[in-house]
């Protein structure tokens, strides 16, 4: 039996990052983190507001999108499947002291309070910041010729809204018209679908 070498699944530099984590005693698959919200709920909140003076207390967490980090302070940008915003973490934030460990892709929690950052920019300045999932390989945003291609790495390809953005189309048409039908007395079945090539290729 072949011996399994995570080197050759994963990214050694991302390993190592891995490494650094767990001696420092960091759980970079934690087993919970419950957002108090989605990050488009969050954004729809304050996007019209100019001047934030709430001091209520958000916990979001989303897929790392950008990282500028300049030094005692860092701008991390993230998104789930509702929206993208801006994370500001400093030298008070903790956890803050991991932030060379951060790569993009990897999937972070973070909590605090809605701010504008100097440049008017909707953010949430993070009282504590936590790594979720570590991820292990290096992606980049599918090229148009990638697209098309029946969708073979599609885990990685539903980060990106050309991908997912016609799949959700086509759920919420078809459950549209289900509840339609539904309303009206129809009745689904489900049949097999006969084709002369076995396998259905």
């Amino acid at each position: 039996m072949t011996e399994f070498d995570p080197e050759d699944f994963f990214a050694p530099d991302r390993l190592e990052k891995l490494g650094r984590l767990r001696e420092a005693g960091v759980d970079p698959y934690p087993p919970e983190f419950r957002p108090s919200r989605s990050v488009g709920a969050f954004v729809d909140e304050y996007e019209e507001t100019e001047e934030i003076e709430d001091d209520t207390t958000h916990r979001l967490a989303g897929r790392v999108h950008r990282i500028n980090d300049l030094g005692g302070i860092a701008f991390v940008e993230i998104e789930d499947e509702s929206g993208s915003v801006q994370l500001i973490l400093d030298e008070d934030t903790d956890g803050y002291e991991h932030i060379d460990e951060l790569d993009f892709i990897d999937i972070v929690g973070a909590e605090g309070e809605a701010i504008r950052s100097n440049t008017g920019e909707l953010s949430l300045h993070a009282d504590s910041f936590t790594f979720l999932t570590k991820a292990l390989k290096h992606h980049n945003p599918p090229s148009q010729s990638e697209l098309g291609d029946k969708y073979e790495t599609r885990a990685v390809k539903f980060w990106w809204d050309e991908v997912r953005d016609p799949v959700g189309t086509r759920y919420r048409m078809t459950r549209q018209l289900r509840r339609f039908l539904d309303d009206r007395g129809f009745l689904e079945a489900e049949t097999p679908v006969l084709q002369n090539v076995a396998g259905g290729t």
